[in-house]
């Protein structure tokens, strides 16, 4: 079965510090941790799921979240910190997400099952949402055109260019304001990868990544809004937010002390652990 997996060793100080893919089906050692859902028996997280999680992790929103507490190694600990919408097909932001993602993996036959696995004839539909070409074309059978490709070297660097740099654009895009970030804050978190911007500086003359992210932003700033009078309910949070509680899990509380370590408020968390 394909596994997502993320690289262990890193740093806040990194161009990225989380960098997450799908694992193909192969050996790996224990610098590349992978991550299954269910337990010894049942593995019960979808292939489009994986997908789906894959582009949280690489987001430049949930990369904001975890570099300021790493040093050098980013292990299970961290991960588990991070709040991750449980979402599922129906809802407007998986469905947009997933066949982005799909395209950017599957650019290998190792992927093929994973392409037929989980395509839809749906995501035909994401032409009208996409800057990318193609999308009228795609097949339940994998072939190359599936993928989209496009990478260009920068002192011996390879970074995705073109369809694929605009691909990851749209899916920061997505992210951000699924998070529900403001135009704003999404410009001040992507301000936050010095390293990205001086190398995108150097090689281009500008910070592209931002300028595109932002862009893309706003076109789906309109999208959002004429799609949440049409189909309210595909954005409706409310049937996610408890779906993956644990019924025998304690609250989660936040206490306030007074000066000499007496209890002085308790305040509950879980309105906020389960909106995540």
């Amino acid at each position: 079965f394909y596994r997502l997996g993320f690289r262990d060793i890193s740093a806040s100080t990194n161009e990225r510090t989380l960098i997450s893919t799908i694992i193909f089906k192969t050996f790996h050692n224990n610098k590349l941790p992978t991550v299954l859902i269910g337990d010894e028996e049942r593995i019960n997280i979808k292939s489009e799921e994986l997908l789906f999680l894959c582009c949280l992790l690489n987001s430049f929103s949930v990369d904001y979240l975890i570099r300021g507490k790493i040093t050098t190694t980013l292990n299970f600990f961290y991960m588990y910190s991070l709040p991750i919408p449980r979402l599922t097909p129906g809802n407007w932001f998986f469905d947009q997400i997933v066949p982005r993602a799909a395209r950017l993996i599957c650019i290998d036959e190792e992927f093929a099952e994973l392409w037929e696995e989980t395509f839809k004839p749906e995501w035909r539909e994401i032409a009208k949402t996409s800057k990318v070409r193609g999308w009228e074309n795609l097949t339940q059978k994998w072939t190359p055109e599936c993928g989209v490709y496009g990478w260009v070297y920068v002192n011996n660097e390879k970074r995705d260019d073109g369809d694929r740099a605009q691909l990851r654009a749209e899916i920061d895009a997505l992210v951000a304001h699924l998070y529900g970030l403001a135009k704003d804050e999404f410009a001040y978190i992507l301000d936050t990868f010095p390293v990205l911007r001086r190398k995108e500086e150097e090689a281009f003359g500008k910070f592209r990544t931002k300028r595109v992210c932002l862009e893309e932003y706003d076109r789906f700033a309109a999208i959002i809004e004429e799609e949440k009078k049409k189909h309210p309910d595909k954005f409706d949070l409310s049937r996610f937010k408890k779906s993956y509680q644990d019924p025998t899990r304690k609250p989660a509380f936040q206490a306030t002390f007074t000066r000499n370590g007496k209890i002085a408020k308790m305040k509950t968390l879980d309105s906020f652990i389960n909106s995540n």
